[in-house]
């Protein structure tokens, strides 16, 4: 009996809570998100409409409080106003736990802060989702977010366009995780972390792209990771800048990567990857087309003592001799079971002092690398004579990720096709090999994607006259893991020859646009037989209108017009279905445009 009553009053209780719980509308009900905030407990959603809303938000000392955007990150903006934080949550009593959320906003022009200029979060743990935090600035760490303490979960977050001394994005001491979170265009001014600046901490990402930051004057273009153990799985780093480390710096910590990707990545010393005292675990991971102007290409290790282990390192570059794949110094490495390959120096140990092991990998031939004392008739790339080579494997090692796609390039073209080759991969489990293909320059992901099989030839046709497309190629293996992309090369389709006598269409048309899906334009073309008063306008897939592209008499022709995927006050517009109608006297047609970002 007395089990029987003890549930009831559980449940009783459990009812009581949930009826309990408030929506506090804005600004229906309170005009800001502070005075809603200050009036919420346990339970409560603070629910805002979209909208521009120009405050720094001081969080409550209250666990339990959702704040939700009724639109999304898009049009729901909560703006700082270049002041301080633009949100601000430091509990002193409360212990803020993972059913507190914040969901749905841009989180902007936050500054004048030293610390986390868009959101401040310390010794709390809430979930942040669909966020954009854009435009802030720190003049210490955190432009974007700083983290301190607590373990805080992002989930489809983006971080565009942040600037601090160090963590230009994100600033993480403690244990957060992240998931599906985009980091990009961010800068750090002096310490380092234009990207994120994991500091002592063990914070786990996983699905992170981190791409365009910068760091230029100091180190880790894309993370810079001092201490801890943070893991990273399935994250690619891309096209980060940074005096060393252009994309990770790694100093005193023991980071674990899994999957992970770094390509196209720039700095002075470690294009790739710079490992400075420290004991990283590398494993299934990718390592192309960094370029260091220095030393080490791919990767630079010193006074440390990394594992890599079913490790790719192709197609980076530095100075002769100075380790295009890896330069090593005063380290004791652990290399094995990995494809080091058309990096030209794969290895270089400049320690004399130090004879280092990486044995059992491939080097680009199946005779082994060029070593001037164990492997001088190696034809694969060259180690110096301080490196332990033998035995090395004849053919790429399939535990690794599959080896880029090598020497991608263009044979023929003509208005409406191009022609590709490429060369055979040497993996011993090959499957198959992709095309990617795309107008937008912006580069991954692409577009339109062909999977050719064994094929090393391809025509891509059906393609528009006189554009340029952006094409590169990926292979993959027979359990289904698909290699990064090669190097990116770019064509342009021959402009499409005119017969004098058709110079004026037949009749009228509205042409599908390209390309289609698209981001952030596309060109609609229309054809006018006859002279015509002629109005084009893009509608949302409600009928809405979003801007009018021509409105005038045109003289017949063939015409085109592009939109930029923005609306009549030049504001973005958001992934979805559009329609562009063509309206003359004596004509009338619609089209769907799939706008994808």
């Amino acid at each position: 009996m007395n089990c029987i009553s003890n549930r009831l009053v559980v449940l009783t209780l459990a009812i009581s809570s949930s009826l309990s719980a408030t929506i506090i509308n804005v600004p229906a009900d309170s005009s800001t998100i502070q005075s809603a905030l200050n009036g919420a407990v346990d339970g409560d959603t603070v629910l805002v409409q979209p909208g521009a809303y120009y405050e720094n938000i001081f969080w409550p000392d209250v666990n339990g409080i959702k704040l939700i955007s009724a639109g999304d990150s898009s049009n729901t903006i909560i703006d700082g106003g270049g002041n301080s934080s633009v949100i601000y949550m430091n509990p002193s009593t409360a212990t803020i736990d993972s059913t507190t959320e914040i969901r749905g906003f841009k989180i902007t022009n936050g500054g004048n802060i030293a610390n986390g200029g868009g959101m401040f979060i310390s010794s709390a743990s809430p979930v942040l989702t669909r966020l954009w935090v854009t435009g802030n600035t720190a003049t210490s760490v955190g432009g974007g977010l700083y983290i301190f303490g607590g373990s805080p979960t992002l989930t489809d977050v983006t971080v565009t366009d942040n600037t601090a001394g160090s963590g230009g994005g994100i600033y993480i001491w403690g244990s957060a995780t992240l998931t599906h979170v985009t980091v990009t265009g961010n800068t750090a001014t002096k310490y380092g972390g234009g990207g994120l600046r994991i500091y002592y901490g063990s914070p786990t990402l996983t699905d992170v792209t981190v791409t365009g930051n910068t760091a230029s004057s100091s180190s880790g273009g894309g993370l810079y990771i001092s201490g801890g153990s943070p893991t990273l799985t399935d994250v690619t780093v891309s096209g980060n800048t940074a005096g060393a480390g252009g994309g990770f710096y790694i100093v005193d910590g023991s980071p674990i990567l899994t999957h992970v990707t770094v390509t196209g990545n720039t700095a002075i010393w470690g294009g790739g990857l710079d490992m400075n005292s420290s004991s990283p675990t590398l494993s299934d991971v990718t390592v192309t087309g960094n370029t260091a102007t220095i030393s080490g290409g791919g990767l630079q290790i010193q006074y440390g003592s990394p594992t890599l282990t079913g490790v790719t390192i192709t197609g980076n570059m530095a100075p002769y001799h100075r380790g295009g794949g890896l330069y090593i110094y005063s380290s004791t490495p652990a290399i094995t079971g990995s494809n080091i390959a058309y990096n030209g120096t794969g290895l270089y140990n400049a320690d004399n002092t130090n004879t280092i092991d990486a044995t059992s990998n491939w080097w680009g031939d199946s005779s082994g690398p060029y070593h001037p004392q164990q492997n001088a008739g190696g034809l694969g790339n060259s180690v110096n004579a301080y490196v332990n080579i033998i035995p090395f494997l004849t053919e790429p090692d399939t535990a690794a990720p599959p080896i880029p796609v090598q020497n991608l390039q263009v044979f023929d073209l003509g208005e409406d096709f191009i022609s590709l080759s490429w060369d055979e991969s040497p993996m011993g489990d090959l499957a198959g090999y992709k095309v990617y293909y795309d107008s937008d320059s912006t580069g991954f992901p692409y577009a339109d994607t062909v999977d050719l099989g064994n094929n090393t030839s391809t025509t891509l046709s059906g393609l528009m006259p006189g554009l340029t497309y952006y094409i590169a190629a990926t292979c993959y293996d027979t359990d289904g893991n698909e290699g990064w992309y090669s190097n990116e090369i770019s064509a342009t389709t021959e402009v499409l020859s005119i017969d004098m006598d058709n110079l004026v269409p037949k009749e009228f048309a509205l042409h599908q646009n390209y390309p289609n899906p698209f981001n952030p334009t596309s060109t609609i073309q229309y054809d006018l037989p006859e002279a015509a008063n002629v109005t084009l306008v893009v509608y949302d897939i409600l009928g809405r209108e979003v801007i009018r592209l021509v409105s005038q008499e045109m003289q017949p022709g063939y015409h085109v017009a592009v939109w930029d995927a923005k609306d009549h006050a030049g504001r973005a517009m958001p992934t979805g279905i559009y329609l562009a109608r063509v309206v003359t006297p004596a004509y009338t047609k619609s089209i769907k445009m799939l706008l994808l970002k």
